[in-house]
């Protein structure tokens, strides 16, 4: 970026291609920076490297059931984190549900959720570190069989990270019960 014009100072950022990202290795990479005035070098970094993990990959449910998508990148204090959960009906059609959280307050805020297009839109029932979602059935011109498969989308939540959350390792943070499927 352009360097501030009271002290200088430029943030620069870039985003590199998925294709460099592989689903049976991590790969080390390494960068050079270097900066240039009116197209001259004036300064360049040390090399660094760094490793670019493998892409995660996950068993598919193989019977009836669900299953949360959970970020696959580290997360920072205040950032947005969104989590989708699916079903496996096992050949039957998921007509209504009920699902049951609990999260970290000390690291997560629950924002808001979005229901799946095919199903009336979740009531929420909201308390400290938990959330209990239930819909009462299909929407308006959803066929059965739209909601009968291997991955049906049921909802996504949204949750803010902590801004003043610590870097590190943190666990136990987010788990859901099916109460009724």
């Amino acid at each position: 970026g352009s360097p501030g014009t009271s002290t200088g100072i430029g943030d620069c950022s870039t985003s590199i291609s998925s294709s460099w990202f592989y689903d049976d290795t991590d790969v080390t990479v390494t960068a050079t920076i270097s900066v240039q005035h009116s197209n001259i070098p004036v300064l360049t970094s040390n090399t660094s490297s760094f490793q670019l993990a493998q892409i995660p990959t996950f068993d598919d449910l193989t019977s009836a059931g669900m299953i949360a998508t959970l970020s696959h990148h580290p997360l920072l204090a205040g950032d947005t984190y969104s989590v989708s959960i699916t079903a496996n009906t096992n050949g039957q059609d998921l007509s209504v549900w009920v699902l049951a959280f609990i999260y970290d307050t000390d690291i997560l805020t629950y924002s808001s959720s979005t229901t799946s297009s095919s199903y009336t839109s979740a009531v929420v029932t909201e308390g400290t570190g938990t959330l209990s979602l239930s819909t009462s059935g299909l929407a308006s011109g959803v066929d059965t069989a739209d909601v009968t498969g291997d991955a049906i989308s049921v909802l996504t939540l949204t949750f803010t990270v902590s801004s003043s959350l610590s870097s590190g390792i943190h666990s136990n943070i987010l788990s859901f019960t099916v109460t009724q499927m």
